[in-house]
C-alpha cells in the first residue's frame, strides 16, 4: 500500500504541475521556446516545483492561506462557465457513445478523466483541510462532507453542460492551446478568462501541494512503523516531515529534465494508479461491510456488500484493461518500482526491528491522514462495538534506552517527590494517551498509580459500571506487568468534582489527563474537565 501510494503521490504533483505549466504556456506561447536544448516551460516546472515544496514545508496552515481562496474561485468560475454556455448554446446534455471506450477513443476518455480528477483532487483536498480547523470531531466531519458534495456536484454539473460546448467550440488539434483555455475565451467576456487561467494555475498547484503534504504524513506514519530510517520522518521546526517533500520534488524534477513537461507522458502511469488504488478501496470498504453485516444483518447492509462487490469487480476489471492497454507505454514501471519500494521498506523493518505497540497504533494512525488532514478519530468504544468487540488496552512497553534513561534521571534526583499518581480513564483511546507518561513518570520516582473513572449519579447504572470495571481491570493488569504498583477505583458523581476529594483524601501528588476524552473536544479552554481541574487542586496537574 505504501509504495502504491508513493507512486501515486509524486505522480499526482508531475500530472498537476505538467497540466499548471500548459495553462501557463495558453497563455504565454514563449514557453514553447527552449534555451540550450531546454524548454523554457521545464525550467518554469523545475522553479513552481521547488516553490511548491518550500510552501508545503512550512506547514499546512501556510499552505491553506495560500491556495484556500482558490478553492472558493475555481468553484465560481465553473458555475460561470455553465451559465454562460446555457446562455450562448442552450442547453444541450452530451451524447453517450460505447465508441468513447474503444480504442484509440479511450486514451482520450482516459486522458480527459485524469485532468479532471487531477483538478479536483487539489479543490476537493484543501476544501476539506479548511473544515479541518474548527469544531468538534463531528462538526469537522460534516463540513468536509458538505464541501465534498458541493465540489463533486460542481463537477458533475459542468461536465454534463459544458462538456458538449467544449466539444463543439474549441479545437483540439490545436497544440499551442488547451480545449479549457479556448472554452473559456469562446464563452466568458474579458478579462474573466485570464483569470480563470490564474485560478486554474493555483488550483493544480494545491494539487501537487496536497500530494506533498499526503507524502509527509505517510513518512510519519512509516517512520513510527519502522519501515523507513527515523531522518525521513523528523518533523522540521513547522512540525512536518520536510525531507519526503524534497525527495519528491527531486523525482519530479529530473523526470522533468529528462522527459519534458507534457501531461500526457505521465498519464499513463497516473490513470494505472488512480484504477489501482481505487480497486484496493472497494474491496477493503467490501471487507468491512461484509465485517459489519455479519454482527447484525439487514437490507440495507446487504444491499450496501452487493453493490460495493459489484464495483470492485467493475473497478479491477477496468484496472486489468488499463494495464493491458497502457503496459508498453508506461504502466511495467509498477511492475519495476513497487517491489524496489517494497523491499526497502522490508530491509528498513528488519533492521530496526518490530516497533512498540503505542508506536505502531500511532503510526497508522499518522500514516492513514489524507494529504495531512484528519477529521477526529471516533471513539474506539464505537468502532470495536461494530466489530463486535471491545478494543484491548494498549500494553506500553518502554525501550531499553528510554529505561535506562529514566533510571539515569532518578539516580540524579532529577525527579523526586512523587508517591502517589493519580490518572483519568473513561474508556476512550482520547484518555488512554495519558498511559504511557503516567507510566512512565512512575517507573522514574517508584510512585503507586491510580486509575479513576467516575460518571454523575444519575447515569452510573449498573452496565456502565461493569463495563468499566472490567476494562480498569485490564489496564492496571497491563500496568502491573511492568512492575509499576497500580490500582483502580469507580466513583459515581461530577468527575472534577470526585477527583478533587480523593487527591484531598488519597494525598495524591500529581493528576495527569488528556485535554480530551470520550467526546474528543479539546476542553482547555471550554471550561472542560482539564480547565475546572486546574481551578479546583493545589496540586501539579499534567496536561497531555
Amino acid at each position: 500500500n505504501a509504495a502504491i501510494t508513493f507512486i501515486e503521490y509524486t505522480l499526482t504533483f508531475l500530472v498537476s504541475m505538467s497540466a499548471m505549466v500548459t495553462f501557463i504556456a495558453d497563455r504565454f506561447p514563449l514557453l514553447n521556446e527552449a534555451v540550450l536544448g531546454i524548454q523554457y516551460r521545464t525550467l518554469a516546472a523545475v522553479f513552481l516545483s521547488l516553490f511548491t515544496g518550500w510552501l508545503v514545508n512550512r506547514g499546512p496552515k501556510i499552505a491553506t492561506r495560500t491556495f484556500g481562496p482558490a478553492t472558493a474561485a475555481v468553484l465560481l468560475l465553473l458555475w460561470l462557465m455553465v451559465f454562460a454556455t446555457i446562455y450562448k448554446t442552450g442547453f444541450h446534455l452530451p451524447q453517450f457513445s460505447f465508441q468513447a471506450f474503444v480504442w484509440p477513443n479511450l486514451q482520450f476518455t482516459i486522458g480527459g478523466y485524469i485532468r479532471i480528477l487531477a483538478v479536483m483532487t487539489g479543490i476537493e483536498v484543501f476544501a476539506n483541510l479548511v473544515a479541518a480547523y474548527g469544531g468538534t470531531a463531528a462538526e469537522k466531519s460534516r463540513k468536509a462532507f458538505g464541501s465534498l458534495l458541493i465540489v463533486m456536484g460542481t463537477t458533475a454539473v459542468t461536465m454534463l453542460i459544458v462538456g458538449p460546448a467544449i466539444f463543439s467550440l474549441t479545437n483540439p488539434s490545436n497544440s499551442e492551446i488547451s480545449v479549457f483555455t479556448q472554452a473559456m475565451d469562446q464563452l466568458l467576456p474579458a478579462p474573466i478568462p485570464y483569470l480563470g487561467s490564474l485560478i486554474g494555475i493555483f488550483v493544480l498547484m494545491s494539487a501537487s501541494a496536497a500530494s506533498a503534504q499526503g507524502l509527509q504524513n505517510l513518512a510519519l506514519g512509516l517512520k513510527e512503523r519502522h519501515y523507513i530510517p527515523a531522518m525521513l520522518g523528523e518533523r522540521n521546526q513547522y512540525g512536518v516531515a520536510d525531507k519526503p517533500v524534497w525527495l519528491e520534488v527531486g523525482v519530479v524534477c529530473i523526470c522533468f529534465i529528462f522527459l519534458g513537461t507534457r501531461e500526457e507522458t505521465f498519464l499513463s502511469l497516473y490513470a494505472v494508479g488512480v484504477f489501482v488504488l481505487l480497486s484496493m478501496t472497494c474491496w477493503a470498504v467490501m471487507k468491512r461491510l461484509i465485517r459489519e453485516a455479519r454482527q447484525q444483518i439487514s437490507v440495507t447492509k446487504v444491499g450496501l456488500v452487493v453493490g460495493t462487490a459489484l464495483a470492485a469487480v467493475l473497478t479491477t476489471g477496468a484496472t486489468v484493461i488499463i494495464f493491458a492497454e497502457r503496459f508498453l507505454e508506461g504502466a511495467w514501471a509498477y511492475f519495476l518500482f513497487i517491489p524496489i519500494l517494497y523491499a526497502a521498506f522490508t530491509y528498513t523493518r528488519r533492521r530496526l526491528g518490530i516497533p512498540s505497540p503505542e508506536m505502531d497504533y500511532l503510526g497508522h494512525i499518522d500514516s492513514n491522514l489524507l494529504g495531512g488532514f484528519g477529521f477526529g478519530q471516533s471513539d474506539p468504544k464505537q468502532s470495536s462495538a461494530q466489530n463486535g468487540e471491545r478494543r484491548a488496552p494498549l500494553k506500553f512497553a518502554w525501550k531499553p534506552e528510554y529505561i535506562q534513561e529514566s533510571n539515569a534521571i532518578k539516580e540524579n534526583n532529577q525527579i523526586e517527590g512523587f508517591k502517589h499518581v493519580l490518572t483519568l480513564l473513561d474508556g476512550s483511546t482520547n484518555a488512554a494517551q495519558a498511559l504511557p507518561i503516567a507510566q512512565l513518570i512512575c517507573q522514574i520516582t517508584g510512585a503507586e498509580l491510580t486509575l479513576l473513572s467516575s460518571r454523575r449519579d444519575d447515569n452510573g447504572d449498573q452496565d456502565w459500571v461493569s463495563e468499566m470495571e472490567s476494562y480498569l481491570s485490564r489496564v492496571a493488569k497491563n500496568i502491573e506487568a511492568e512492575g509499576i504498583r497500580v490500582n483502580h477505583v469507580i466513583q459515581h458523581g461530577s468527575l472534577a468534582e470526585v477527583t478533587r476529594d480523593f487527591v484531598v483524601e488519597k494525598g495524591v501528588d500529581l493528576v495527569i489527563v488528556t485535554r480530551s476524552g470520550r467526546s474528543g473536544e479539546r476542553n482547555w479552554l471550554k471550561n472542560g474537565l482539564s480547565s475546572k481541574l486546574v481551578h479546583l487542586l493545589d496540586i501539579p496537574v499534567l496536561l497531555v
